[in-house]
């Protein structure tokens, strides 16, 4: 059997025990190549326990359907993980370099989406002025931004008071460098509030 690692519900991260309706996993989707990435999980109660899913097929469908709301679409992988309380669907959602991932919602308008914690939430005006302008690897990084990476990677995981000591920055210098650093997607916020490098953070580095 396989029994893969699942993250906390956060930035990255969202459970569901069976799949929700097709327009809000559009809104997940979204959200997720909106920033660094991120997996749903299908089979996953809302207290972490597994409960798999009855009809792998349709869970697929079904997601590949919602992928075909987002423009442009998101790039997905759908993994199926054998677990011995069922079937697990995993929902790969990689970072969308081509700009903003907005839903085609059903009165014709086009919502972007973000993360915000364990939760997604429509974009505001700054949030997609911020996505336009720091899209994925086309981000062109300041100072202050470099400086941050360059703290994330001695400390792995920091909350703004740590990053600005180990970059030797203010405080508030740190956290407007973390905006755009998420928004490019090299940088998530974990629910505890500390900080960690992407996989396209660490890609950005290497």
């Amino acid at each position: 059997m396989d029994h893969p690692e699942i993250e906390a519900e956060g930035p990255t991260t969202e459970w569901k025990e069976r799949l929700p309706a097709l327009h809000k996993v559009a809104r997940t989707l979204s959200a997720f190549a909106n920033g660094g990435g991120g997996q749903l999980w299908v089979g996953v109660r809302d207290d972490g326990r597994l409960c798999g899913v009855p009809d792998i097929e349709a869970v697929k469908s079904g997601v590949d359907e919602a992928a075909n709301m987002v423009d442009p679409r998101p790039g997905i992988q759908i993994r199926t993980h054998a677990t011995d309380r069922g079937n697990l669907i995993e929902v790969i959602v990689s970072p969308d370099e081509e700009g903003p991932a907005a839903v085609l919602e059903a009165d014709g308008s086009r919502q972007i989406y973000r993360r915000e914690g364990e939760h997604t939430l429509p974009a505001d005006r700054d949030d997609v002025k911020w996505m336009q302008r720091v899209t994925g690897a086309k981000v062109s990084l300041g100072t202050a931004e470099r400086k941050v990476l360059g703290a994330l990677v001695k400390v792995e995981r920091g909350n703004q008071a740590e990053l600005a000591r180990a970059a030797f920055m203010g405080e508030r210098n740190v956290k407007r460098a973390l905006v755009e650093l998420r928004y490019a997607g090299l940088v998530q916020e974990g629910p505890d509030r500390r900080y960690a490098l992407t996989p396209q953070g660490h890609r950005r580095l290497s």
